[in-house]
């Protein structure tokens, strides 16, 4: 039985919103691989547009789908797809395009002799694809051009959609000697590639460490993604040279190809009960802290977590072994033993106790510590003290060990 769809199930965006990723995926694998000379447009030509060397250049429409065949693989490109037919009428309308003074056959081959239509899709064309069978007879001669009509009349009659038809109407307009070259000039990329996967294809090409293969993508993702951004709110279009993409991301991958570890970020999910960690216990106790402050225990936790984290991505990667770790650990511990035998007092009051921990605590969270030969950031060090205090392997008040472990 179907099941009806609520009004928010209806509207929602996912569907668009997958299409709108897909597209930017497809456009970041071609950023990375722009050659010496080429320019890459988003949004502007076309869905994508590369601009080569002399002059040539390649629009490239992005189809995707979320419908499955009953294999589960994605919906075949088919012969009346309206996804194909839409995207062909465009690319007619650009090659007749009046406005930019292509309304003769002398300036449409002109414009055809530097461009190429590049469909790319997740769609696998279907066994008999017409438009497919016509780009591969496409030669020039008119007994071709008149069999090619006849084919793309015959396939007008074989549906009732007004739209489609009048798309195939479109292309049935180009000159006979239009019609031949500008179809020799349509190329398909529909073997369903994973465009994450050919991102980290064309880094990888780059000859980075392959254990930073997935950090280099996060964060030249991310980066590509705000430069974007920023660029749309400036009212600017996106078109990206290969000296702007040197000069904008060299320093990226500089970063990530040196022996120095890369602090990644990360999503980090806070516990449910905050206030159960026992290094959040410990700054309670010498009154650092207020079971109150929401905020802070919140900050000081996604610090722990992102010490955690990068700790188990740099092993995880092959970055950090085990001995360098217990190297961290004991500079960490040995910095906390000297700073509390020396600020904690014999006969001392609960008040004084307090204070003398908090002034620990303070001197601490200032240093910055070192793994693998890599300063860490005053996040990371501050996270690798609450961490050893929620193990705990250090505390701060002068009886931590009898109040916390």
């Amino acid at each position: 039985m179907s099941k009806d769809k609520s009004h928010t199930e209806k509207t929602g965006a996912a569907k668009t919103a997958i299409g709108f990723e897909y597209q930017f995926y497809v456009f970041l694998s071609k950023l990375l691989r722009l050659q010496v000379g080429e320019t890459i447009g988003l949004e502007v030509k076309d869905d994508i547009h590369t601009e080569l060397k002399n002059n040539f250049q390649i629009l490239i429409q992005v189809k995707h789908t979320l419908k499955n065949d009953k294999d589960g693989s994605p919906v075949k490109l088919t012969n009346l797809d309206p996804s194909l037919w839409k995207t062909v009428s465009n690319w007619v309308k650009v090659v007749t395009d009046p406005i930019e003074k292509r309304n003769t056959i002398q300036s449409q081959k002109e414009f055809l002799s530097k461009t190429t239509f590049l469909l790319t899709t997740n769609k696998s064309l279907a066994n008999e694809n017409i438009l497919a069978e016509l780009i591969n007879e496409a030669g020039g001669s008119s007994k071709n051009v008149s069999s090619m009509r006849k084919k793309l009349k015959d396939l007008k009659e074989q549906t009732t959609d007004s739209t489609i038809k009048s798309q195939i109407s479109d292309l049935l307009n180009l000159k006979t000697e239009i019609l031949s070259i500008f179809l020799n000039k349509i190329e398909f990329e529909d073997d369903n590639r994973l465009p994450i996967e050919d991102c980290k294809n064309a880094i990888k090409e780059k000859l980075l460490p392959l254990n930073r293969i997935d950090l280099a993508f996060d964060q030249i993702c991310a980066q590509v993604r705000h430069d974007n951004y920023i660029t749309i709110k400036n009212g600017d279009v996106i078109q990206i040279s290969f000296d702007d993409f040197h000069l904008k991301y060299r320093a990226l991958f500089d970063k990530i190809r040196s022996d120095k570890l890369v602090i990644r970020k990360f999503e980090d999910k806070l516990p449910e009960d905050l206030l159960t960690q026992t290094f959040i216990k410990q700054l309670i106790d010498i009154n650092y802290l207020s079971k109150s402050n929401n905020e802070k225990i919140a900050n000081y936790t996604r610090k722990k977590l992102h010490l955690i984290n990068n700790l188990l991505s740099w092993e995880n990667n092959g970055e950090i072994c085990e001995l360098e770790k217990n190297e961290l650990n004991t500079d960490a511990i040995g910095q906390w033993q000297n700073h509390f035998d020396y600020l904690h007092k014999e006969g001392a009051s609960e008040k004084e106790i307090n204070e003398s921990a908090a002034a620990i605590l303070y001197e601490l969270l200032k240093l910055k510590l070192t793994l693998a030969d890599t300063v860490l950031n005053i996040e990371l060090s501050n996270g690798k003290y609450f961490e050893l205090s929620d193990q705990p392997v250090l505390g701060w008040h002068k009886n931590w060990e009898i109040k916390h472990k």
